[in-house]
């Protein structure tokens, strides 16, 4: 009975030693697995530390539009590596409305798959931006604009140029609500404007955006309802004197507008080359003056009393003889005749515009015939011009 017993209890003891070699065995197992996992992210830890590390932000390009406290923020990003492309950014939500002081946040997180791939890692994950813009400078868009009237009241028209060549305001746009048909005291409203581009570009404003302009002109074009004085009707007669003189006497010769009158009027059937003028005496005789119209200021025409000695250069027989002694009229128009109370300020000479007429009411007659009404300024009592 006694060995019965015994025969258990040493299968139980060896059962014993088998489950401890067992737990043991699975022990050192996990402890070897622990070991190799720790080895191999210790090893991959030491490995990605030597990947090159780049600034996810680097490509971040932020503007600002607006001045605090409604200052605006521009986000895009421009990755120029495959690596780059492959980060995913969070942009804030609140991009606008902001002042001078707040800050915004950018995060930046890539997968470590593509760290692998690469080789690379994120030099950091989140990019703090602070608003800081200076505020516009304001400019006057109208202290540098230069204004200039043309013509007499009411058909004043205006011209105007930014004199200032300053970036800013070679960027604003002028303009004016009525440049044309204007009579002294007028009103008229120049108007500015400005893209914002160009504001955040050079940060800068307009301080004001219109001006009101006031018509007024200092010169005007001489009109029928003019009375100018002794002085200007000087200078009127003096000024239609020399260029008459000047067409007579150039190196003693006839412009071919007076010779050409002169052929027609004594040639007859002979054709004469060249008419000279021996000596001449130029009296002035009055201005008459056109209404102006629609788009032409008034025109002007001197008429003078021009007295001849006249010659030819032909070497043939001439019926009439030379030389040949001649009266008659002639009128010279001008256009933009600019006058003010004490002087004839500027003339447009038309051109090859001297008339041969035989009195001066042909003269009245025809410009009265092309323009309608006309103003006479009588200059019969100034001097006269006697050649040398």
């Amino acid at each position: 009975m006694a060995e019965n017993r015994h025969e258990p209890a040493g299968d139980g003891k060896q059962s014993n030693v088998s489950v401890q070699t067992g737990r043991k065995i699975v022990a050192a197992a996990v402890v070897l697995l622990l070991v190799i996992a720790l080895v191999t992210v210790a090893g991959n830890a030491v490995r990605r530390a030597w990947y090159e590390a780049v600034d996810p932000f680097a490509t971040l390009q932020i503007e600002a539009h607006g001045e605090s406290p409604d200052i605006s923020l521009e986000v895009s990003w421009e990755p120029d590596t495959p690596f780059l492309q492959s980060v995913e950014y969070t942009v804030p939500e609140h991009l606008s409305e902001l002042k001078n002081g707040d800050t915004v946040t950018f995060r930046a997180s890539v997968d470590q798959s593509v760290c692998d791939e690469y080789k690379m890692k994120l030099s950091d994950t989140k990019y703090t931006y602070t608003v800081d813009v200076p505020d516009y400078e304001e400019v006057d868009p109208f202290a540098s604009l230069e204004v200039k009237t043309e013509g007499a009241s009411p058909d004043i028209s205006l011209t105007y140029a930014q004199m200032d060549d300053s970036p800013f305001l070679a960027c604003v746009r002028i303009s004016v609500d009525r440049d044309y048909d204007l009579a002294t005291g007028d009103t008229v409203t120049f108007t500015a404007e400005v893209d914002s581009s160009a504001c955040d570009e050079y940060r800068m404003k307009l301080s004001r955006d219109s001006m009101t302009y006031t018509v007024s002109s200092d010169e005007y074009y001489i009109t029928p309802s003019a009375q100018p004085s002794d002085s200007v009707r000087a200078s009127l007669a003096d000024f239609a004197s020399r260029s008459m003189a000047g067409l007579l006497g150039d190196s003693n010769g006839a412009a071919f507008d007076v010779n050409n009158a002169l052929t027609n009027r004594y040639a007859g059937n002979y054709v004469i080359v060249d008419w000279y003028t021996d000596q001449y005496t130029i009296k002035p005789l009055c201005v008459l003056v056109t209404e102006p119209s629609i788009g032409i200021e008034s025109r002007i025409f001197i008429a003078l009393e021009v007295s001849g000695v006249y010659r030819t250069n032909d070497n043939i027989e001439t019926d009439p003889a030379c030389p040949i002694s001649d009266t008659s009229i002639w009128a010279i128009e001008y256009r933009d005749a600019k006058a003010n109370a004490t002087e004839v300020l500027s003339f447009k000479d038309c051109g090859a515009s001297y008339t041969l007429y035989d009195t001066l009411d042909d003269v009245r007659f025809e410009v009265r015939r092309e323009y309608g009404a006309i103003s006479e300024i009588d200059l019969s009592d100034m001097s006269e011009t006697t050649s040398s």
